[in-house]
């Protein structure tokens, strides 16, 4: 009983890695600077309170995450295309 939900969300762990190197590799193609440390902790807390919605979902981390780029990193629809 307890196998099945330990192992059943461990794709939630790449994708937060891989939005998150995707977007600040993005946003350098982009010619954008790196956020400050204060704008990327502020997104990382809401992105992690945001990946409790979409925890049982393969690939649904990109939806939620998606306006929160705008948000707090200015991403243009081309960038989220991109990603």
């Amino acid at each position: 009983e307890m196998v099945i939900p330990a192992t059943i969300n461990t794709h939630t762990l790449g994708s937060a890695i891989g939005i998150t190197v995707l977007s600040l590799t993005t946003l350098l193609a982009f010619g954008h600077s790196l956020p400050t440390f204060y704008e990327f902790f502020e997104f990382g807390l809401i992105y992690a309170l945001a990946k409790f919605a979409v925890a049982a979902v393969p690939g649904g981390a990109i939806i939620v995450v998606t306006p929160l780029l705008e948000a707090y990193f200015h991403f243009t629809p081309e960038m989220i295309g991109l990603i």
